[in-house]
Order: C-alpha cells, then structure tokens, then sequence
C-alpha cells in the first residue's frame, strides 16, 4: 500500500489550523504540525477514501476536550530544553583561552592605573565606563530587537531577548548610589581610613563591571549564535 503525502497546500493549512487553535510559536507548530501531519498520512493511507479534513479532525479529536493545550505545554518544554542546553554552549564556548588571557589583562589594567589617579579621577573613569557600557548594551539590545521583529512567525526560543540592558542599568545605578554618594555613610560606619576604603571600593566596582561585561560579550556571542541556528532551521520564519 502505497503511503499516503501531504501536498505543500495541505501542510500550509495545518499550520493556520495551529495558529487557530492557539499554537503562537512556529518552532513549537513546526514541531506539531510534524505531529499532525504523520498521523494523517496513516490514516490516509489506512483509509484512501477518507479526506485529508476528516481525517485532520479525526486527529483532532485524539486529543481529547483539551485539545492541543496538553500537547502545547510538551512540546514548549522540548523547544525550550533544546534552546537552553545549545545558548548555555554557545555562552559557555566564548570564554576560550584568547578570551581569559584578555579578560585576565583587562584586570590587570585596573590595578595598574588605580596607583595613577586620584579618588576624583578614579569616580570620573568608573563612571564613564559605566556610562559608556550601558550606551553599548542599550545599542546591542535595539540591534536584536530590530532583528526579531523582522521574524515572521514568533520564535520560542527568541521572545526573551536580551536581558543584559537591566543588568548594566542595576550596575549604573549601584556605581551612582553605592560608590559615588554613598561612600561617605559606609566610611563612617566601618571607621576605616577613607583612602583606603575608596581603593577597595574601587577596585570592587571596577572588577564588577569587568565581569558584567565579559558576561555581556558572551550572552550577546551565544544570542547571535542562537539566532543564526534558528535562522537556519526556520528560514520560513525569518521569510520577508
């Protein structure tokens, strides 16, 4: 018995059926028109006679009062896995050894130019480089937002998009509160020589940017990364 074969028109109208029934994400309707589509073509070639609308709502039906919200929730859970365990690789890929030996310089630079500036002068540098990385992280976060929308068909894996800007907003405002008003009420408290609490404080803002920016480079690396495999995997979606 010769099996039976979707057409293209056919596949297209099981996903407006998905996206009828409440299936938002085209990866998770990629995946369950998958689904749909074998179990029709078994029950097609079982049965010639039965059409590909009967035999998409005998299908249907398989799924009980719920409908697809069981199959839904599955499903989103795979994508999701699936996206996570590959960004956490791509993340984890950046830091190779080119990458440690210049973030192992970039501390080194903070310790070597601290014996060069004064406390003003050390206030003046922390907060332009605060200032200079949140500007980097809101131009890289409206680059993938502009890049996301000219996505089709919504993607799971990408609807988070790119968190760091609330990152680098919380370290601006603890450069600001913490380090630049409010050293003077920590001094007191700990009665500790104020040149010494302000190097330390220093030093504390100063390696903390550090690594919010090395975390920065390699979450934007592994967005990128995620973004070109989904790009490849779906190249409908990202139709224009």
């Amino acid at each position: 018995m010769q099996k039976q074969e979707l057409s293209k028109e056919q596949i297209a109208q099981l996903y407006l059926f998905c996206e009828k029934h409440y299936v938002r994400f085209y990866d998770v309707q990629v995946e369950l028109v998958d689904h749909l589509a074998n179990a029709i073509e078994e029950k097609m070639t079982t049965n010639p006679k039965l059409s590909f609308d009967d035999a998409l709502n005998s299908v249907y039906a398989g799924f009980g009062v719920m409908g697809f919200s069981k199959v839904i929730f599955s499903k989103s859970q795979l994508v999701h896995r699936k996206w996570r365990k590959m960004r956490w690789q791509y993340f984890c890929s950046f830091f190779t050894w080119p990458r440690a030996i210049f973030s192992l310089l970039l501390i080194a630079l903070v310790f070597f130019i601290h014996s060069f500036l004064s406390i003003s002068s050390q206030k003046i540098v922390l907060l332009s480089l605060a200032v200079l990385f949140l500007i980097k992280e809101i131009i890289i976060s409206k680059q993938f937002f502009s890049r996301n929308k000219q996505v089709k068909g919504k993607l799971l894996m990408t609807v988070n998009g790119y968190f760091f800007p609330v990152m680098s907003r919380m370290y601006f405002n603890m450069v600001i509160n913490f380090y630049i008003g409010g050293e003077r009420i920590f001094y007191k408290t700990w009665f500790g020589p104020e040149e010494f609490f302000s190097q330390a404080l220093f030093f504390l803002s100063a390696f903390t940017l550090i690594t919010l920016y090395l975390l920065s480079l390699a979450y934007q690396y592994a967005t990128e990364k995620i973004l070109s495999e989904a790009e490849r995997q779906y190249p409908e979606a990202f139709a224009q």
